[in-house]
């Protein structure tokens, strides 16, 4: 990480969705960001010490993802699969309009990324990532 955990932790309470991290004590964040960080599925944008963005995710298989027990609480961690065809955001939070370059950043670290499908849990549903939602994510949050 290039910049202090405590910030993270700081930026995630502030920013966080309150059903999530603004609940979670800070010893549990940390251990939530270390695990992330240790795994290369943390991505975190700076701009010199002050976060813009945090996100976590990682490349899987399709089937995976569907599996009931990935889907449902408690929910089932796996690693990084370099060799999946999908890519699961589990958490995006940014300050501004950093959207866009979080999606950047993932093409500079997974260089199969516009090959990927995406997908993420919305109101307790897997759900596929249209290029038509990307693309207006990504005019909405462009920089």
């Amino acid at each position: 990480m290039k910049v202090h955990i405590d910030q993270l932790v700081a930026f995630l309470k502030a920013y966080g969705p309150p059903k999530c991290y603004r609940n979670w004590t800070a010893i549990r964040i940390q251990e939530y960001l270390t695990h992330h960080d240790q795994q290369r599925t943390l991505l975190v944008v700076a701009e010199g010490d002050q976060v813009q963005a945090v996100a976590v995710g990682w490349q899987a298989n399709e089937s995976v993802l569907r599996r009931p027990q990935f889907i449902n609480i408690p929910f089932t961690w796996e690693p990084t699969n370099p060799e999946g065809d999908s890519f699961y955001v589990a958490e995006v939070v940014c300050r501004g309009n950093q959207l866009g370059r979080v999606w950047q950043e993932y093409c500079d670290m997974f260089p199969n990324w516009t090959q990927l499908k995406l997908f993420m849990i919305r109101h307790a549903k897997l759900v596929e990532l249209s290029d038509q939602t990307m693309f207006r994510w990504d005019s909405r949050y462009a920089h």
